[in-house]
This record gives C-alpha cells, structure tokens and sequence, in this order.
C-alpha cells in the first residue's frame, strides 16, 4: 500500500527517451509585441493601491526611479536582493529574499513544508496557512518580497532540478495552490515573488555555469507551441495574477530562442497584456542581458543589480540614467516600472516597513554594512545514495517493514513495492521542521492519513516522456528543447499512452474507506463570453527631470562602496560614463516599442488573470460521501472533465476539496466548473473557446478511480 499523510512528496532517477530529435519547433521564434503596457487606476482590487504609486513616483526625481529599478548589487546590503533607498521621503530599500522552505540565510526561523509536498496534502486550508506563516516570519525579519511561491518548473520532468519547490505537474492543483499560498504571504503583509516565468523546466544549461565548458554562451531554449503555453504551464500563473501577486520573477532560460526577460511576447503580451498584471517583474539573479532591450520588453526591475556577481557594472543603473537622459528610453517606460514596483508596495500594505533584522552573508553581531567577500568552494558532505539496498537488507530481516520514502518527486518504486516483507509505504516528501513527530503520528495511528499524490508514480523513467537535456544540442547555440509532447505530462500521458503506473495521480490511503454516490450536475445561467474590446488610455507621463547631466554625477561628499551600483554617472560625457565600447551605435527598436498612445485592449484580457468571463461559473457538480469505515477521516475528493476532443487528454482535473468525515456519517461535495475548466485555447482567435465535443464530469477518488460520472450540454455556451 502507499500512505499519504497530510503534507508529502517524492523524486527519480535513470535513462529516458531523449529529446533532441528533430522537430518542427527546432529554433522556433517567439513573435514581438510592443509597446510594454502600462497600469492603469480603474476599478478593481489595484485601484488604490496604483493611485497612491503614482502619487508617489511623481515626486521622484530621475536618480530616485532608478534607484528604485535597480539592485544595488550582490552582498551589497544585508539581503539577497535590495534596491536603493530613497531617504528623501523616508522610503527604504526594499529587501528581496529567497524563501522555498522558508528564509533563506537567517536564524531563528522555521523549515516549512517543500511546495510539493504540501500540495500532497489537497487541502486549501493549509496552502494559505503555509503562507501566511511564512509571510509572518519574513515580515518580522525586514523582508519586503518573498522570493517564491514556485510554479515555474511545473514538473515537466521528474528530474527537473527545482521542481519540489513548486507544487505539481498538474496546472489545476498548481493554480489553486499558488493562488492560496499567495493570499496566505501577501496577507502577512509581504509581497509575494510568483516564479520562475515561465517554462523553466529543467535546471541544467539555464545558467552560464552551466554551458560555458560546452563552448556555447546561450542559455537552454523551451520550444513550445501556443496552446501548450496556455492550457498548461501558464494556467497557475494566470491563477497567481487573479490572486494578486506582487511580483513576478522572469527565469534564466529562453523560451521559443528568446531570452525570457527581454521576450516581448512574453513579458508583454501575455502577462500584462493577456493577464492583466498589474504588479512588476523581477529578473532572477543575474537573468538580465541587455539594458534598453530588457526595458522595452517589460522588465521592472534588474535583481541582484550587477551584469555579473560583484562585477561593479550594470545594464541599468547608470545605464537607465543615461537612455532616458538621451532619449533612448521614453520616460513614461520607466514612471510605469516604478509605480508597478510601488503599487505591489501599496497593495500588501507595506505602508510601515520594518527593518532588515538579519545579515545574509555573516552571524556576527557587528559585521560589515556592504559584504563583498567572496571564496572558493569544494565538497564537504558525502551521502550514501543506497536506499534501496537498505530497504532490501531490512525487509530480509523484519516481515513488517515499513518503508517511509522522503524524496522532492517521483521515485520508481520497483526493487521493493512487491516485497511481501514491505507491508507499508509512507510517501513523505520533504515535510520540514516536524517531520518525525507528524511520521510518527500516522504510524502510530495517532492521526489518519488524508493526503494524495500530486503525480504519477510509475514504473520506469521512460514512462513520463522526453528525458532532459545533458548535452548540446546546437553546436555553440542555444540546446533546443523542444516540449513535442506538448499537454501530455504526468498522468495525462499516461492515460494517453495506456500506461498503468505503480500509483496514479491522486492517489492515497486511508485507515478508514469511503464509498461515492448520487453525483449531481446543475447549469448555472451565465451570460455569453465576451472578448474584452476598447482601448487604453494614454501612458501616463510623471513628474519631470532636469537635462543638466552636472546633477546626475556622483555627489562629491558621499561613499562609494566597491562594485554598489548606484544610479549616478562618473562622467558628464554620457558615452564614457555608460562604459559602453558600442554606445551610439543606432540599434532599430521593434516597430511600436516606444509608442505612448493609446493601446487595443487584447481580446482574452481585461483583468488580472484574463478575461473576467474566464471565471463565471457555468456548472456546479454535487455528490455524496460517505465514511463507511470505523474511523474518522479525511477524503481527498477530484473532479476531472474530459473535454472530449481528439487532442485533449482523457480527463483533466478540475476541483477537488478535503473533505473530514466522521464513522457511519456523510458529506456533500461542491465543486464549481468555470467557463475556463470547460474550454480550450484557440491559437487563430488567440482567445478561450468551448468546442462542440460531448463533454463528461467524473468524480472520483483518484485521476483512475473515477466513481462517478454524469455528461454536460455545452451547447449553450457555445461561441
């Protein structure tokens, strides 16, 4: 049997299939789109929060909004991440700071749960309580933006090297998750980071680490097609700008051979165009390779600040100065970077900071301001990487062995899940700080385990489809990895393929049982889907700044703390303070990129996370549980759709909720289907469609134990 307790996970290993095939999404082009769109103070959730940044950026001079943008540069304040001050009006850098089990280079904080195994748990309750929690301890530490949550890998791959800090393959269970864990965070009184944007789906080759003893210089490239984007790895991002996100963090990689923090289709069509966003994006560490490129494409700030760790030098910074002193850059780009940054500031009620209270780079209790050492580094811990023998030299000896699996995905379970001698195994994932007393609870029957896998175990590597990539696969280019399976990951391409795997998505046991029945299915009036139609208003333009390029030199009086990144410029000759051997050359910007006037709105947009219509609530779905066991428990219980068409996958999850039943008692499940659970992307009208398919809700114990099902008529909603 395999236990699932209430916050549990999982990881792999061995040879798959490879990738690096042909393929018709070899060198595939991301398309551009300017301009970068700006926010507007219209109704909504934002509103306020937007007025009061641009009142506060219209008092800010250009020095100050680059400061603002700009990180001051690796170990040059006590966080990972910080911006410049503005002492004038009593605002302090803001303080960015890693967080996937909780913060990072600190003491007297907590080690949470991992992403993915709180996700095991399918309880809503606790992904909010997760992040508030840790929203709690950041606040108290001085930190002003936590560094997570993670959907971004989604787990594409159980290799994928961060995908335990995400929740799961899935987009649904994803989505419902981040957007939990970001109320959770941003209701402490932080603003979340929701990362790592987007299809970072392997860690290997991201990074120049990476790739450099390989000759080539460019980083991985995820090829991918539209309705992949859409309908898989950009759903929990869609679910994370409903719930508010401060921020978003683009990632390392190249998406479609566009570097995602200067893809323009990326950064500004989709997410604040298509998605409304409303809050800005961050770059990750060093993520960062052009200045005006990056700017005009949609990036609002430049994290940790320099090109290269303690290099001194920035693609921003004075840089931003000088392209908006020369005209290269429009103001109104850079006002609107600004009051995203302030608006996200606004919008967690970050109105009263508190002060950074811990130092990333030293435990001293007096310690330098500005830490710029550096070493080398070299292996100090050896692990036996032998589990499976242990678990055979025990079950040989002991005929009830009981075998508690900590891992950060799927592992093949084959060597043991048949030994006779193994009567139990306890997924446990990465649990945190608790781990041995919330085990032992459930061993002990202390507690009864309620949990379900967030993925599919199965029985081979091969299984889950295309390996990762190991090898260059351009010669000195970028390594094309091309996502030819397209929507089918974890359990959907399982069912596609047939496979029956050790256990499937959804899966989990129980001390108690529990029988399904009387499944329900109403239609709820709602109103035609409507594209979003119009126009913008103007790019607002704030404050003035002064041409005299004598006021942006560095104050004569003031410390310059080796490789700080300030704002100012070392020289009044604009060329010779950018650093800049090619400054002046005429570089062509995309058609559009600096154009201020009023924009189309886009078709699917309209509002944070889509189209509002996007979430009217076509169908409820109802249906009985019972606990016809002994014992009180939980029940896990999901709902799939299939959408019926030739291209979509047998059944995709849609709801679920965790239901505590007692002995010889029943329950009512609830689950609302939306009118985006019901439809799918449709490339040409770049919008959300339902097709004319025959649709069918299952509900079930699992993505295989579908107990019930009842058909749906669509045919009313039909565009």
């Amino acid at each position: 049997m395999l236990w699932l307790a209430q916050a549990l996970l999982a990881g792999l290993a061995h040879a798959q299939y490879s990738n690096n095939t042909p393929s018709g999404l070899n060198f595939a082009e991301s398309p551009p789109f300017y301009p970068s769109p700006w926010v507007e103070d219209t109704n909504g959730d934002w509103a306020d929060a937007i007025t009061k940044a641009k009142a506060f950026v219209s008092q800010l001079t250009l020095l100050e909004k680059v400061n603002l943008t700009t990180g001051t540069g690796w170990q040059s304040e006590s966080c990972v991440g910080n911006v410049g001050a503005i002492p004038r009006l009593g605002f302090d850098s803001l303080c960015m700071q890693d967080s996937p089990l909780g913060i990072r280079f600190a003491d007297y904080v907590s080690a949470f749960p991992a992403g993915g195994t709180v996700a095991g748990s399918w309880d809503r309750a606790e992904f909010y309580q997760r992040g508030y929690q840790m929203g709690q301890e950041h606040r108290a530490k001085g930190v002003d933006v936590q560094l997570g949550p993670v959907v971004g890998p989604l787990g594409r791959n159980p290799k994928g090297g961060r995908n335990w800090e995400g929740f799961s393959p899935d987009p649904v269970l994803s989505g419902i998750a981040v957007a939990d864990t970001v109320r959770g965070i941003q209701d402490a009184g932080v603003i979340a980071c929701t990362k790592h944007f987007i299809m970072n789906e392997q860690e290997h080759f991201r990074q120049p680490g990476n790739f450099e003893d390989f000759g080539f210089v460019d980083a991985l490239s995820s090829n991918l097609d539209d309705k992949t984007l859409h309908e898989l790895y950009l759903w929990p991002f869609a679910d994370a700008i409903r719930a508010g996100t401060g921020s978003i963090m683009c990632s390392y990689n190249k998406v479609n051979n566009s570097q995602v923090c200067q893809n323009s289709y990326l950064q500004n069509y989709i997410l604040k165009g298509e998605l409304g966003f409303q809050g800005f994006i961050m770059s990750d560490w060093d993520a960062q390779h052009s200045g005006v490129a990056s700017t005009l494409a949609g990036l609002d700030m430049t994290m940790p600040g320099d090109t290269d760790f303690n290099s001194g030098q920035s693609f921003w910074g004075p840089n931003l100065t000088i392209s908006v002193l020369n005209g290269t850059l429009p103001q109104w780009r850079l006002d609107d970077a600004a009051v995203r940054i302030m608006a996200a500031y606004y919008y967690v009620g970050l109105d009263e900071s508190i002060p950074v209270n811990f130092d990333s780079w030293q435990r001293d209790t007096y310690g330098y301001e500005h830490y710029f050492a550096k070493t080398g580094q070299k292996l100090v811990n050896q692990h036996v990487d032998d589990g499976e023998t242990l678990v055979q030299n025990v079950s040989a000896l002991c005929n009830n062995t009981i075998v508690v699996v900590h891992s950060v995905g799927p592992v093949l379970l084959n060597s043991f899940v048949d030994n006779e001698n193994v009567t139990a195994i306890l997924w446990a994932g990465l649990p945190g700080q608790e781990s041995g007393n919330a085990i032992a609870d459930i061993l002990y029957g202390r507690e009864n385990p309620g949990g379900k896998l967030p993925f599919t175990i199965g029985s081979s590597a091969e299984e889950y489809g295309p390996d990762l990539i190991y090898e260059p696969t351009n010669g000195h280019g970028s390594p094309q990895d091309n996502f030819e399976e397209g929507i089918f990951i974890d359990y959907r391409a399982f069912d596609k393929k047939n496979i029956t795997p050790v256990y499937e998505f959804g899966h989990g046991m129980s001390y108690t049982t529990f029988e399904y029945s009387d499944i329900k299915v109403a239609k709820v009036d709602a109103g035609a889907y409507t594209p979003t139609t119009g126009k913008t208003i103007a790019a607002p333009t704030l404050g003035n700044y002064s041409r005299d390029i004598e006021e942006y030199q560095f104050p004569a009086n003031a410390t310059r703390p080796a490789t700080y990144i300030f704002p100012y410029l070392n020289s009044t000759n604009l060329a010779e303070a950018s650093q800049d051997p090619e400054y002046g050359v005429n570089h062509t910007w995309p058609s559009g990129a600096t154009d201020g006037s009023p924009q189309a709105r886009i078709a699917a947009g309209g509002a944070p996370g889509g189209n509002p219509q996007l979430w009217d609530v076509l169908y409820t779905v109802e249906a009985t549980i019972t606990n016809s066991g002994k014992v009180a428990g939980d029940e896990v219980v999901q709902c799939y759709i299939a959408l019926g068409g030739p291209d979509d996958p047998k059944v995709q999850l849609r709801g679920f909720d965790r239901l505590s039943i007692q002995p010889g008692k029943s329950a009512t499940f609830h689950a609302d289907i939306t009118r985006r659970d019901i439809s799918n992307w449709d490339v040409a009208s770049q919008n959300w469609v339902i097709s004319e398919y025959p649709k069918t809700v299952y509900v079930g114990a699992s993505s295989r134990k579908l107990h019930l099902s009842a058909a749906m008529d669509t045919s009313a909603y039909r565009m």
